[in-house]
C-alpha cells in the first residue's frame, strides 16, 4: 500500500510538470510584452526544482512507511509475548509449529504441555500477587531447561508449554518431561513462605500429517491423561491413548445426557447394628448404566462429573430422589451420602441440602454426609465451616474412609465428625492379619474415648463379622449382608435383614434362603468369635 501511494504522488507531481507548459503557455499570449529569455529562465527554474520537490515527497513517504512497518513489527513481536513471563505465548507456538510444517525436520518435533497441578487453591489462598511470582519462577525454571533445540512458552493461566525440534526421538522428548517435572517440584520461596507444586505433562509428536492446532491438542489431552495416570507425571499421546480419550469424550456427552435427563440411580447398601442384626439405615451409592453397555464404575464417572461441573446437580438429583423414597420408610431409618471432595469447596453446599430436606419433610436427623480425609485435608478451615453448617441442620457428619489417608488424627482433632467409618481394606480377612486387627482394636477404643460412633465397611465373612462384635464395633456393612440394590429392591431387603435379626432373637427359627449365611453371623458363633480376638 505505502509504494502504491508512492507512484501515486510521483505520477501527480510529473503530470504536473506537462501542466506547467500548458499554463506558461496561456502565460505567454496573455504577456507577449514581456522578454522571452525571462520567460524561459523562471521556467527552467521551476523545472529543475520539482525533481528536488519529488525527492523530498518521496523521502517524507519512506519514513512514514518505515515508521508503520516497524510499528507492526513491534505490535507482532507484543502479541507474541506473554507480559507476565516474558515467555513467547500461545499464538508464537502457533506460529513456530505452521513454520516448521513445511520444514523436513517438522517430523521430529515434540510439544510439551505442562499443567500446574492445584495452583488455582494455591492461588486463592495466598492472593493472586503471590500466585504472579509463582508463575514467573516456573517461567524462569523453564528457561533454563531451554536451549538450542528447546524453548519454553507460557500459554495462559498456569498451563506453560516446551518445543523441542530436531529431535533423537520420543526418548529425548520424555526426558525432557521428566526434567520439567524434577523442576516444577522443586520448593517455591515466597515472602515468608514455601510452598512445593507438582504438574501434570502431555507430550506429542508433530506429525507432518497434523496441523499446529491439532499437535497442540493432542499434548493437552495427553497432559489431562497424566493428571489421571501414572506418579511419573507426563504422558505420552499415541494411538492408543487418542482411542482412550475418544471414548472418553463419548463417555462425557452421554453423561452430560443423563444428568440432564435424570437417569443415574440410588443404590442402597444397608448399615446394620453389629451387636442385634437392626437395620439402622443405607448407603447411597450412585450407579450409571450406560444402555446396554452395563454399569459404568463410579470411581470413573464420578471424576468425570466433577471435571465437567456435573456434580453438584447429579448429586442433588440423587440426594432428592433419596430423601422422596424416605418419606415413606420407617422413621428410625437413616441415609448416609457421600459427598465428593470438589463439593466441599462449592458455595451454598448446606443451603442446598437443607433445601432438599425442606422438601421432602425429612429431618436433617435423617441424613448423614460422608466426607474422605482427602477432602477435608485440602482446606481445613472450608471443611470446618461447611461441618458447621451441616450439623445446625441437624445432619450427621461421618468421616469416610479413616485410616487411609495422611493425616486421620489430626482431622479427628480439629473437625467435630459423629462417625468414623473405618476403611475396607483394614476389615477385608482381619482374622488372617494381625496388624491390621491391632490397627482396628485402637481405631475402635480412640473412638469410645472420642464418643465417637465407628462404622466397620467391607464385611465380607463370618470372621470379619465376629471380630467386630467381639471387639465391640457399633454398626457394620459389606457384602457379607448385601450388595448395594436398587429402590426397588428394598421391602423385600428389609423384610430379610428383619427376619434375621428375628432370629438372632429367638423368635423365628427359620429364615429365608438368601440371607443363610447373614442368620448365622447375626445369631453369632461364639467359638469362632473367640478364636478371631
Amino acid at each position: 500500500m505505502g509504494i502504491v501511494a508512492a507512484f501515486a504522488i510521483i505520477g501527480g507531481a510529473v503530470f504536473h510538470v506537462f501542466d506547467l507548459f500548458a499554463v506558461f503557455q496561456d502565460f505567454r499570449r496573455a504577456h507577449e510584452s514581456w522578454p522571452l529569455e525571462e520567460i524561459a529562465g523562471g521556467l527552467v527554474a521551476v523545472a529543475l526544482s520539482v525533481p528536488f520537490l519529488i525527492w523530498g515527497r518521496s523521502s517524507s513517504l519512506r519514513s512514514v512507511v518505515h515508521a508503520r512497518i516497524e510499528a507492526e513489527r513491534a505490535g507482532q513481536a507484543i502479541s507474541h509475548l506473554d507480559m507476565l513471563t516474558g515467555l513467547p505465548n500461545r499464538a508464537a507456538l502457533n506460529a513456530i509449529l505452521q513454520l516448521r510444517g513445511m520444514a523436513p525436520e517438522a517430523a521430529e518435533t515434540y510439544v510439551l504441555m505442562i499443567d500446574l497441578d492445584r495452583f488455582k487453591p494455591l492461588n486463592d489462598l495466598r492472593g493472586h500477587a503471590a500466585g504472579d511470582i509463582i508463575l514467573r519462577k516456573v517461567g524462569e525454571r523453564l528457561c533454563k531447561l531451554s536451549g538450542p533445540r528447546t524453548k519454553a512458552f507460557r500459554m495462559g493461566g498456569d498451563e506453560f508449554a516446551m518445543l523441542l525440534t530436531r529431535a533423537s526421538g520420543e526418548a529425548e522428548a520424555t526426558a525432557l518431561a521428566d526434567r520439567v517435572v524434577a523442576a516444577v517440584s522443586e520448593p517455591f520461596l515466597v515472602e515468608d513462605w514455601r510452598e512445593t507444586l507438582t504438574c501434570s505433562v502431555g507430550i506429542a509428536k508433530a506429525e507432518p500429517s497434523i496441523t499446529a492446532t491439532e499437535v497442540i491438542n493432542h499434548a493437552d489431552q495427553a497432559m489431562y491423561h497424566a493428571k489421571s495416570g501414572p506418579a511419573r507425571g507426563w504422558a505420552l499421546f499415541d494411538d492408543e491413548l487418542g482411542d482412550a480419550l475418544r471414548e472418553r469424550a463419548l463417555l462425557a456427552a452421554e453423561l452430560r445426557d443423563a444428568v440432564h435427563c435424570n437417569t443415574l440411580l440410588p443404590f442402597f447398601q444397608p448399615i446394620l447394628k453389629i451387636e442385634t442384626g437392626e437395620l439402622i439405615g443405607f448407603e447411597v451409592l450412585a450407579r450409571w448404566q450406560r444402555g446396554d453397555k452395563g454399569f459404568v464404575a463410579p470411581d470413573v464417572f464420578i471424576p468425570l462429573a466433577e471435571e465437567l461441573g456435573l456434580i453438584d446437580r447429579l448429586s442433588d438429583q440423587l440426594l432428592r430422589r433419596c430423601c422422596a423414597a424416605m418419606a415413606s420408610w420407617d422413621p428410625k431409618l437413616s441415609i448416609s451420602f457421600n459427598l465428593s471432595p470438589r463439593q466441599l469447596n462449592h458455595a451454598g453446599l448446606a443451603k442446598r441440602i437443607g433445601r432438599i430436606l425442606d422438601e421432602a419433610g425429612i429431618p436433617g436427623s435423617r441424613l448423614a454426609i460422608e466426607i474422605t480425609e482427602t477432602a477435608v485435608f485440602i482446606d481445613m478451615d472450608r471443611a470446618r465451616q461447611v461441618i458447621s453448617e451441616l450439623r445446625a441442620l441437624g445432619v450427621r457428619v461421618s468421616l469416610d474412609d479413616f485410616g487411609i489417608g495422611t493425616s486421620s488424627l489430626a482431622v479427628l482433632s480439629q473437625l467435630p465428625f459423629d462417625t468414623i467409618k473405618i476403611d475396607r481394606s483394614f476389615i477385608s480377612d482381619i482374622e488372617h492379619n494381625p496388624q491390621n486387627a491391632k490397627i482396628v482394636r485402637g481405631v475402635l477404643a480412640l473412638a469410645r474415648s472420642l464418643e465417637l460412633t465407628v462404622t466397620a465397611e467391607g464385611i465380607e465373612s463370618d470372621e470379619d463379622l465376629a471380630f467386630l462384635k467381639t471387639n465391640n464395633c457399633v454398626q457394620g456393612q459389606g457384602y457379607f449382608f448385601s450388595r448395594p440394590v436398587p429402590e426397588d429392591a428394598l421391602p423385600q431387603l428389609v423384610d430379610d435383614v428383619a427376619r434375621a435379626a428375628a432370629i438372632m432373637r429367638g423368635e423365628i427359627a427359620e429364615l429365608p434362603v438368601p440371607l443363610t449365611s447373614l442368620s448365622s453371623a447375626l445369631a453369632g458363633r461364639e467359638a469362632k468369635g473367640r478364636t478371631a480376638q
